[in-house]
Order: C-alpha cells, then sequence, then structure tokens
C-alpha cells in the first residue's frame, strides 16, 4: 500500500479504538435505541463494501470501503456490548471487531493489510531459528516500492518482547537457510544459503548491551 493509505490506516484504526472506548463507557448516557442509526449507517457501508469489492476488487475505492466498515464497526463495539435495546446477535457481531486489537498486538502489519483491503499483498516475514531464543527475521516494510532490498534483523524472544540486537543485515539476496557460525558479546557470524544456492557469510558486533551496532569485518 501507499504511504497516503498506510497513514489513513493506522490514524483511522486508532481513532476508532478511542471512540469505543469512549462509547463503552459514555453509553449509559444515551437512550438505548439511540444505537439504531449508526448501526444502520455501519451495515450500509459493510453492504457497500461488499458491493465494491465485487465490481472494483483491488481498486482503491473497494479498499477504503473496507476499511471504513471495518472501523465503523469498531467504533460502535464498546457501545453496542454495553447497550440494552440490541439482540445478543448483534453484540456478539460487534464483539468480534474487538478481536483486531490482540491482532494488532501480535502482527501490526497483517492487521494493517487486512483491515485496508489489502490482504493479498501481505507475505510473513521470513524467519529463521538460529539458537534457543535467537533468531534472524527479515525486515519488512508496508510501503512497497517493488525496490527494497532484502534485509534481516537478529533478535532475541522474551515471550511477546523482542530484543533486536543487530539490524539491516544484507545477504544480498533472500536466504533459504541460515547458519550460525559464532555468537558471544562482541561477535556474531552467520553464513547463509541463498536462493541461488551460493552462500554469504556476514559478522557483525551485536548490540549485546547497547543500542549502537557497528559492523565488524569477518573473512569469508
Amino acid at each position: 500500500m501507499d504511504a497516503v493509505q498506510l497513514i489513513i490506516t493506522i490514524c483511522l484504526y486508532i481513532v476508532s479504538i478511542v471512540i469505543s472506548l469512549l462509547l463503552g463507557m459514555t453509553s449509559r448516557r444515551f437512550n438505548p435505541e439511540s444505537i439504531r442509526l449508526p448501526v444502520a449507517f455501519h451495515l450500509i457501508l459493510l453492504f457497500l463494501a461488499l458491493v465494491f469489492a465485487l465490481i472494483f476488487q483491488g481498486h482503491a475505492i473497494s479498499q477504503y470501503m473496507i476499511l471504513f466498515s471495518i472501523c465503523s464497526g469498531l467504533s460502535l463495539s464498546g457501545w453496542a456490548l454495553r447497550n440494552t435495546y440490541l439482540k445478543r446477535p448483534l453484540k456478539i457481531y460487534f464483539g468480534l471487531f474487538l478481536f483486531t486489537v490482540p491482532l494488532f498486538l501480535w502482527s501490526p502489519s497483517l492487521l494493517f493489510y487486512s483491515i485496508s483491503g489489502n490482504y493479498g499483498h501481505y507475505r510473513p516475514e521470513q524467519e529463521f531459528r538460529l539458537q534457543s531464543n535467537y533468531f534472524l527475521v527479515e525486515q519488512q516494510s508496508m510501503l512497497h516500492t517493488g525496490m527494497e532490498p532484502v534485509k534481516y534483523k537478529v533478535i532475541r524472544k522474551y515471550g511477546i518482547y523482542n530484543k533486536t540486537l543487530a539490524r539491516d543485515l544484507d545477504f544480498r539476496k533472500r536466504l533459504v537457510a541460515v547458519e550460525l557460525v559464532r555468537l558471544s558479546e562482541d561477535t556474531l557470524v552467520l553464513e547463509g544459503r541463498l536462493e541461488t544456492g551460493q552462500s554469504s557469510r556476514l559478522g557483525v558486533k551485536p548490540g549485546m548491551k547497547k543500542n549502537k551496532i557497528t559492523r565488524k569485518p569477518v573473512n569469508s
């Protein structure tokens, strides 16, 4: 997706969460039946999103309609769950939009690709286990120009928290396998096997105790 679409998607999603929280906290002050009009508006958006998805598949107008319908449903979710007018099926329906929050925490890129109608362009990042909780992970950007070089980073996983030890590792091509040659406080050496069948060895000084990363030459 382009930069404008990405910014709109992120901002609209965050605003929708805030609105959902505010409506959920203040919903008791409203007449229970006053939710009918916002729900009807959301359902119309959802219907139009489905129609445009069939007619203008992959077009920007279709993608924005999907985004608006999902964010409108998320905005109403807090209010809907506390509303006494809506029937249980509708409450369950709107409650499902809140599952986007754990998805956001787990994989923001997957969420933003999905709610913006760009799921077909999503590709899971490559991940290679080096040892224990050390991993080599592909660096990805949601802004695609078709000319991005393939780069990797080394992370150490602590549950949902990851510590980046080295980033912007360039093996020249996409990897199909990688082997950890050496890992210590001041040396990280990796040998990757490329799609071409060749091998590429790369060494860096990892940021075990500091964020600054400096490259360290390694003889192949």
